[in-house]
Order: C-alpha cells, then structure tokens, then sequence
C-alpha cells in the first residue's frame, strides 16, 4: 500500500544518497551597460578562442623548458670546471676555459631576457593585446632559426623550434583573428 498525500496523490519517495539530484542550472550573467553610455557603447563579453590559450600555454611550456635546461648546463659546467680545476675559487682559469665560461654567461643572459620579454608578451597576449600578439609573433620567428639551428647539439631546439612554429600559427588562425579584431574595435568605440 502507497503513502498518499493529503491531496490524494502519492507521496514523493524518500531521497536516498543514491538519488541523483538535478544539477543546477548556471545562466550566463547579464552584463549591463554603465550608467549614462546607453545601448551604443554595449557589447556582449567576447571569450578568448582556444587557440590563443593554447598557443600561450605552448609559450609559457617552452620557457619552462628551456629554463630547466639553462640551469641544469649552468650547474653541470659548474661541476666540471670544479672537479677539473680542484674546486678552489682562487684558482685561476685557463684562457679558452675562461673565454667559454664568458660566452656560456653571455648566452644565458640574453636567452634570459628574451624568456622574460617572451613572458610579459604573452601574459599580453594571453589578455587579449594585439599588439602583444604581434610583438610575441614577431619574437618568436626570429628566435625559430636560431632552434633550428641549434639542432645539431641536441634534440631540445628541435622540438622548440617545431613547438615556435605551431605556436604563430595558433596566434593567427581560428577564432583568434576575429577575436583581436572584436577587441580592436571595442577600444576604439569607448569614450575617451
């Protein structure tokens, strides 16, 4: 015999941990213009294409991984320059050792400020700045013969270079063209 309630209508079971209760329903947020600009200067929010997030997670992998490598050579000529020469900091260098020592350090730092500049632009990127997008093309097409080139010592430049490559074209096909545009015309419509 049924449970009915007091309508006359059979009583909802009790819930059970293994009911499934619905999910709730998420609406997008209504955006409103701010007051006093009217309907004219109202745009809906325009989300970032997939292929500008991939291509700035492509960047900021290769940073860490270029960075890894940069410390690890650091400390393994480090290692070797001090089990070569005993390790005693007042000793001094040979002449070809000091001068590889000097281009490894100048080396270093120049591919230190480029992952940093490389950084900043595609946290611009990544923020929708096309001008960040461009600069970010622009520095890693020159950086692509350079990986390319240094292919011959070992695999790293390789895949980086491939990895440069896919990301300039990520920055430019898909959505992403209609995306910087969209964001273009916005800064141009709002109130100065």
């Amino acid at each position: 015999m049924t449970d009915l309630h007091p309508d006359g209508e059979p009583a909802a079971p009790p819930p059970s941990r293994y009911t499934a209760t619905p999910a709730p329903v998420l609406r997008p947020r209504q955006h409103t213009p701010p007051e006093g600009q009217g309907d004219r200067s109202y745009r809906p929010p325009v989300y970032r294409p997939g292929s500008v997030t991939t291509a700035c997670a492509i960047t900021w992998g290769l940073l860490a991984l270029y960075g890894y490598y940069l410390v690890r050579f650091a400390i393994g000529d480090l290692a070797i320059a001090n089990a070569s020469f005993g390790g005693n900091p007042g000793s001094h260098l040979p002449g070809e050792v000091s001068a590889a020592f000097r281009g490894f350090a100048f080396e270093a730092a120049v591919l230190l400020a480029w992952a940093v500049v490389a950084f900043v632009l595609s946290l611009f990127t990544y923020a929708g700045r096309p001008r960040a997008r461009l600069a970010l093309a622009i520095s890693g097409g020159v950086s692509v013969p350079f990986q390319l080139g240094a292919f011959w010592f070992f695999l790293v430049p390789l895949v980086g270079g491939l990895a440069t490559i896919a990301v300039i074209v990520a920055l430019f096909t898909g959505d992403a063209n209609e995306w910087y545009r969209s964001i273009g015309r916005d800064a141009q419509s709002r109130p100065r």
